[in-house]
């Protein structure tokens, strides 16, 4: 006989495990499945989550794991999700080792990833001193040197502007095209601007000295931080036909719910801020909104029978 969860979780980051966490405690029957590595698993810390300000994004995990544990009814799954279709009363799931389920609803908590550019050694100081969040990774380089590297989405400039309160010392590569607002505040702010791109990251096992620009010219630094677009890390959402918006996250409602009945939708792949705190937050108000939901089920189907 093949399992039927009132709610499989897809993805185990803060999202999923805060979801798990109140499905748990509201004794649903939920499978979580977790295919491994997190956006910030490559970070020596994680910051802004209050009371865990500081912890190793692992550390985190494995507490918060460890916190599921009492909760007979919840069930983890180190897997990912081969297939998934939607059927006429909720969905069909089929694990990576060729096994069946069957769930209510279905909650993606599948995140985003970010399309870095090709730059020579950024693998290497990639989560250790190259960043993308002013917010995650700013204070620990206060006051110290920074290059900054925008996208077509947003210019360095604008980055740079944003990340001006903790540090004055900055530099932008790459930026060819500065308008007229953007030559005052850099004159202001003594912000250095560098026409040439960055071609290779000069680093001491992870720890940035300088960036090289093409064409050779050094510029010293202790930190480099990148706009890049962000894309979602699974096609389950669009598999399933759930409405993308803008910069690809997934359409939801209010409740967490995307256009697809019965599928909600939480964390980094809903939203433009991409904190650990709030994508546990965001986790939370799916897990209740789903919560609800079975309720009023089990409420339909308690007079159906009694009738």
């Amino acid at each position: 006989m093949q399992d039927r969860y009132d709610a499989v979780i897809v993805g185990g980051g803060a999202a999923g495990l805060s979801a798990a966490l109140l499905l748990g405690r509201s004794r649903r029957h939920v499978l979580l499945c977790d295919g491994g590595l997190a956006r910030n698993a490559c970070a020596d810390e994680m910051h802004g989550f209050l009371s865990r300000d500081g912890i190793q994004p692992g550390s985190f995990e494995k507490i918060a794991r460890a916190q599921l544990e009492p909760y007979v009814t919840v069930h983890r799954q180190e897997t990912t999700i081969s297939d998934i279709k939607k059927l006429p009363k909720g969905f069909s799931i089929v694990l990576e080792n060729g096994t069946t389920c069957f769930s209510d609803l279905v909650l993606l908590t599948t995140g985003m990833a970010d399309a870095l550019p090709r730059i020579d050694g950024l693998a290497r100081s990639w989560g250790r001193s190259t960043f993308v969040c002013p917010y995650c990774d700013g204070w620990e380089v206060r006051d110290r040197a920074i290059a900054v590297s925008g996208d077509s989405a947003r210019s360095g400039i604008d980055l740079a502007q944003e990340l001006y309160g903790w540090t004055h010392d900055i530099v932008v590569c790459g930026q060819t095209e500065i308008t007229a607002d953007q030559a005052k505040w850099i004159e202001r702010s003594k912000v250095r601007i560098e026409s040439s791109p960055i071609h290779s990251i000069i680093d001491d096992d992870g720890r940035i000295s300088a960036v090289e620009l093409v064409g050779g010219r050094r510029i010293s630094c202790e930190a480099l931080f990148l706009s890049v677009p962000l894309h979602q890390r699974s096609d389950i959402a669009k598999r399933l036909g759930c409405a993308i918006g803008e910069h690809e996250r997934i359409k939801t409602d209010d409740f967490n719910l995307t256009s697809v009945s019965g599928c909600f939708a939480a964390g980094d792949c809903v939203t433009s801020i991409h904190q650990v705190i709030v994508a546990a937050a965001s986790g939370v108000r799916a897990a209740i909104a789903m919560n609800n939901e079975l309720v009023q089920r089990d409420v339909k189907a308690l007079m159906q029978s009694r009738a």
